[in-house]
C-alpha cells in the first residue's frame, strides 16, 4: 500500500539499466585512466637503470619498505657519469663552453662555440673534427681522429651528426647532435679525463 507518506520502493529490474549503466562508466573510466593497462603492463616491465649523483640524498623508504629511487633535476649542464672515466657527460646547448671544466662554463679564449647555427668553432688550442661513420666513437677512436684530422671548425652540422675533438688541456670528447636549430645545437657531451 502506498500513500503520501510512503514512497514506493523500486525493485531491482527497474534498477538494473541504471546499475549496468553505471558500472560500465565507472569502467571505462578506469579503463582511459590506464588504470588496468598499468596493472597488465607492470609485470611485463623490463627493469630501468637511474643515474643518481654523489650528492643526491637518498630517498625515504616507500610504503612497501624499499627505497624509491631518484633521480636529481637536470640541468643544461647535468654531470652524470656514466663510466669509468668520463669526467663530464651531459646536454649542452652551444653556446660558448669550456670543456676543461668539470661542469661546462664559459670561458674567454679557450673554449667551443657555436658558430652560425650549424657550426662549431674552437679555439684556444682545441680542435674539433666531424665522424665520417654511423658508428659512435670510443675515447681512443675520438682521440685518434682529432689528433690527425682536427681543426678549429666542424661545419655543416645535422642532427644525428658526432664530433670528436681535444680541449686546450688535452681532454679527449665526443659531441652527439641531437638538434640544429635557431635556439643552437642541442648535443650530448662526453668528456674523459686525461690518462697518464
Amino acid at each position: 500500500m502506498t500513500g503520501a507518506g510512503n514512497p514506493q520502493r523500486k525493485g531491482f529490474s527497474e534498477l538494473g539499466p541504471v546499475w549496468i549503466s553505471a558500472i560500465a562508466a565507472l569502467l571505462v573510466a578506469m579503463t582511459g585512466a590506464g588504470f588496468f593497462v598499468g596493472k597488465a603492463s607492470e609485470t611485463q616491465a623490463k627493469p630501468t637503470t637511474v643515474t643518481v649523483t654523489a650528492s643526491a640524498a637518498p630517498a625515504p623508504p616507500s610504503a612497501s619498505g624499499a627505497a624509491a629511487a631518484t633521480t636529481p633535476p637536470t640541468t643544461t649542464t647535468s654531470a652524470k657519469t656514466t663510466e669509468p672515466g668520463v669526467r663530464f657527460s651531459g646536454e649542452l646547448v652551444w653556446g660558448k663552453f669550456s670543456l676543461d671544466f668539470t661542469e661546462p662554463r664559459p670561458l674567454n679564449n679557450a673554449q667551443i662555440s657555436g658558430l652560425s647555427g650549424n657550426n662549431l668553432y674552437s679555439d684556444g688550442g682545441g680542435s674539433v673534427v666531424e665522424w665520417k661513420t654511423d658508428s659512435t666513437p670510443t675515447k681512443d677512436e675520438c682521440a685518434r681522429v682529432a689528433k690527425a684530422n682536427g681543426s678549429n671548425q666542424a661545419n655543416g652540422l645535422v642532427k644525428g651528426s658526432r664530433v670528436c675533438g681535444l680541449t686546450p688541456e688535452g681532454r679527449v670528447f665526443r659531441i652527439d647532435v641531437e638538434a640544429v636549430g635557431s635556439g643552437g645545437i642541442v648535443s650530448q657531451v662526453t668528456v674523459w679525463e686525461n690518462t697518464p
